[in-house]
């Protein structure tokens, strides 16, 4: 057998066979890859790719052209491979071939051709999207659900954390068995089941149930306003008598005040009497300041705090009382007397906090009555002022 030593032609023909029928690109010389082993290779799965092609074997052609390609990367060859997915109507494979060997070869003679192809392969591809789509629809029913009143949450089938929609609501949905869960506020959470047959329409109507009117609903908002008492520990909070600092408790008074916005999970925030308790996050902004207590010692100290914080709680089985642990932080300012009868003098920084807390709201009654306790941990500017601070807060409480 002879060699073909270090290059091997592919000639061109640009020839029709029927219509579109294009033949695979024979155009220009391979160039040697310095293997003889690899160009041989390569000329004998060519010549064997043009054979299958001949008689109309297209997936024995596509393997030979790819294995050849795989050899020489040849950019002709992608006009090859693309006319053999078009042969074989594998139109994504085909279009996408053919834009390779566009790019590639911008100059080639058979690039008008390749464009032609490129059109016909999206036109097909477009069809058959349009025939599964079709397809698609024949397997699917139409189930269209209807609540009275409207506006009910639907969720489909195990879809618990996702809701599809409210209704009045279409739905195509595969043949079988289904479920929806239906929430309105202030109604009863309903669950529907019920069987799609594919290509029909049918209307699913539920009645839902208003619930009764609760005695009492987990707060949505609260703002809260209370008197302090506050406690302060270590560095500047407490002078002895000969004018020392002492590390004792220090007792000031003050006031405090929040705004609290409260979040439930989708529909659990409705309360009757079966479903008594209810868990809730809650985020609010706060203040807090305070001075020297009438009983604390003479020297002077006052600082205030504003910040953020969030709490986690739950009503309890007496529904007008929410119990919650929270977590905050912002910023501090405070002044105090570093010697008896010396100046003041201030510092700021950051605090972190950390606490807990009841609010009782009994129904009926605009105002509630809450309790908070809180410990702030800062970080001052200046370590001669540094301290700590805990506070007792019994505040008066208005929710809706």
């Amino acid at each position: 057998m002879k060699r073909p030593g270090g290059w091997w032609i592919f000639m061109v023909l640009s020839i029709f066979v029927g219509t579109y029928g294009t033949a695979p690109v024979r155009d220009a010389r391979a160039q040697s890859t310095g293997d003889p082993t690899t160009a041989e290779k390569a000329a004998v799965h060519y010549e064997v790719a043009e054979k299958y092609y001949r008689i109309g074997e297209f997936s024995q052609a596509l393997e030979a052209y790819g294995k050849a390609f795989a050899l020489t990367r040849r950019p002709e060859l992608n006009f090859n491979l693309a006319q053999c997915h078009r042969q074989l109507r594998q139109w994504e494979k085909a279009v996408f071939f053919y834009k390779r060997f566009v790019s590639a070869l911008p100059e080639a003679e058979q690039v008008e051709h390749a464009r032609r192809f490129i059109q016909e392969g999206e036109r097909a591809l477009a069809a058959e999207r349009l025939a599964r789509e079709a397809l698609r629809r024949k397997q699917l029913g139409r189930v269209t659900v209807i609540t009275r009143p409207p506006g009910a949450v639907l969720y489909l089938d195990a879809e618990l954390e996702k809701p599809r929609g409210t209704t009045p609501l279409k739905l195509d949905l595969l043949q079988g068995e289904h479920r929806v869960l239906l929430r309105r506020e202030g109604h009863a959470r309903q669950v529907r089941r019920f069987t799609v047959r594919r290509d029909t329409n049918v209307s699913l109507t539920t009645e839902l149930v208003p619930l009764p009117k609760p005695r009492w609903l987990p707060p949505l908002w609260s703002a809260e306003f209370g008197i302090v008492e506050s406690f302060c520990f270590a560095g500047v909070c407490r002078l002895d008598d000969e004018g020392g600092h002492d590390g004792l408790l220090w007792m000031g008074i003050g006031v405090a005040g929040s705004l609290v916005r409260y979040w439930y999970r989708p529909g659990e925030r409705e309360v009757n009497d079966t479903l008594p308790v209810r868990k809730f996050v809650g985020t609010g902004v706060d203040f807090r300041w305070h001075t020297t207590g009438p009983d604390s010692i003479d020297a002077a100290l006052t600082g205030f705090s504003l910040g953020g914080h969030a709490r986690l709680g739950r009503t309890l089985g007496w529904r007008a009382l929410a119990a919650y642990a929270l977590v905050g932080a912002g910023y501090g300012y405070s002044e105090a007397m570093l010697t008896q009868g010396g100046p003041m003098e201030s510092t700021h920084g950051a605090y972190f906090s950390v606490g807990a807390g009841f609010i009782l709201t009994p129904p009926g009654l605009p105002l509630g009555l809450g309790f908070q306790l809180v410990h702030q941990l800062f970080f001052w500017d200046r370590a001669a002022l540094a301290h700590d601070t805990t506070w007792f807060t019994f505040t008066l409480a208005r929710t809706w």
